[in-house]
């Protein structure tokens, strides 16, 4: 982890020294330095599914709502992750309009959960 921090702030003053003399260059060394940590992160990912196999194994007869959970943890990321390349490239409106959509995604696709307690409520009035 201290690795990639490193590699994320050494990319960052590349960065800003090619901001001043070359502000697309800038743009673009932002961007692999992203999609490079994002792949580097991505070796973590077996031991992601791993904690997520023993989190089902919790949930017990709630297992329903499990796909749901990976699902809003996509959805959050991916946006995050895009939200903030179009903050980056300086496109600020389009950065808001991703969270906007990110978080009607993530509401929608929590109705499923919603409509379980109110039928829990249902069933203990």
């Amino acid at each position: 982890m201290v690795k990639l921090v490193f590699f994320a702030v050494g990319c960052v003053m590349v960065g800003i020294f090619f901001r001043q003399n070359r502000a697309e260059y800038s743009f673009l060394i932002g961007l692999t330095c992203s999609l490079l940590l994002l792949f580097f992160g991505l070796d973590k990912l077996g031991e992601i599914f791993h904690r997520m196999e023993e989190l089902s194994l919790y949930m017990g007869e709630m297992k329903e709502f499990f796909p749901l959970l990976l699902k809003v943890f996509g959805i959050t990321y991916l946006c995050d992750f895009a939200s903030n390349l179009c903050k980056d490239a300086g496109y600020q409106s389009v950065s808001a309009q991703i969270e906007i959509l990110g978080k009607i995604s993530i509401m929608l696709a929590g109705m499923p959960v919603v409509f379980a307690v109110i039928d829990q409520l249902r069933q203990l009035a």
